[in-house]
């Protein structure tokens, strides 16, 4: 078509035609103007159809991510659980005077356990590392997505450190001393003091696990939450 225009113009000026071959002229550049609009729309569609493609990718994985989070979330809750109806258990042991010894391990196992959850975080750091977290069109997955990690990276690690701490350099160096060593502690060994320690351990422990667990299920509500908005996003249309 431009070729065509432009052997029109040059018969035109041949001609001296040039009101004509101004109206080819400007035809023609109308027509390459079209030309290069129609190709960056093209080009732009193109890049729109990648970028969803891609955007489906990292949703589709972060929804694996997080998936896994939850599976391991509700583990720890329900070991917190447990681990909570044992100390009440070893708390009434302590005191009963017909109980001659603590179940083999039984303290050791449930002062010392520490209930820690490394989230899966390879796609988010992905994402955020490379640019591409603004492939994720909606405003609000993005912002919850920001949160989640966020409070995990804060109060959870805080709890979990708290726990750390507390099991490393208090409980454990205190039963080594006691007699029978962390795994077989005989009660009538214990003296006044002994029996205090333990105690007070299971209520710190209890005060510690207690907000590990109520962290936990803030998380558990926010990952459940993610997913929804995720599987939401994925199933509509474009």
């Amino acid at each position: 078509m431009i070729k065509l225009f432009r052997n029109i113009r040059r018969r035109l000026l041949r001609e001296n035609r040039f009101t004509r071959y101004l109206l080819y002229a400007i035809g023609e550049i109308i027509l390459v103007v079209i030309g290069i609009l129609i190709a960056l729309q093209i080009n732009e569609w193109n890049n729109y159809k990648h970028n969803r493609k891609q955007e489906r990718f990292y949703l589709e994985k972060l929804e694996k991510n997080i998936q896994e989070d939850t599976i391991f979330l509700k583990f720890r809750i329900r070991q917190i659980d447990r681990t909570e109806k044992e100390f009440k258990r070893l708390s009434e042991e302590i005191h009963d005077e017909h109980s001659k010894e603590f179940t083999q391990d039984s303290i050791a196992r449930y002062l010392s356990t520490i209930f820690r959850f490394s989230p899966q975080k390879s796609v988010i750091e992905n994402l955020i590392a490379t640019g591409k977290l603004d492939l994720i069109k909606n405003q609000k997955l993005v912002d919850s997505l920001y949160v989640y990690y966020n409070y995990l990276n804060n109060f959870t690690s805080q709890w979990n450190n708290s726990n750390d701490v507390y099991t490393r350099e208090t409980i454990g160096p205190t039963l080594l001393k006691m007699k029978g060593g962390i795994y077989h502690l005989e009660k009538a060994a214990l003296t006044q003091e002994d029996k205090i320690f333990i105690q007070n351990a299971i209520d710190i422990k209890t005060n510690i696990n207690s907000g590990i667990l109520q962290s936990y299920q803030r998380t558990l509500t926010r990952a459940e939450n993610i997913i929804k908005m995720i599987k939401k996003e994925l199933n509509s249309d474009d």
